[in-house]
């Protein structure tokens, strides 16, 4: 069992692919939107465009977490 699974196996480089689209739309997007969003709020407006655009992103980052996580686990190139 030791050794069996290490960071060269075949599920690691989909794990790293698939990690980078969520952190850029979290530190694209959702930072971006939620300062604005704080602004206007502050600013006594509406901010039901970048709620809802966050509301989106987010969700999206969700699921390609989960995506990882079921990558973690199946590990793609295993037999069972």
């Amino acid at each position: 069992m030791r050794g069996e699974y290490s960071f060269n196996s075949s599920g690691s480089a989909p794990r790293s692919r698939c990690s980078s689209p969520p952190l850029g739309l979290l530190f694209g997007l959702v930072e971006r939107d939620q300062r604005r969003a704080i602004a206007r709020l502050d600013a006594g407006e509406k901010v039901n465009v970048e709620a809802g655009r966050i509301a989106g992103v987010s969700a999206a980052v969700g699921v390609l977490w989960l995506v990882i996580l079921l990558l973690m686990i199946y590990k793609p190139g295993h037999g069972s």
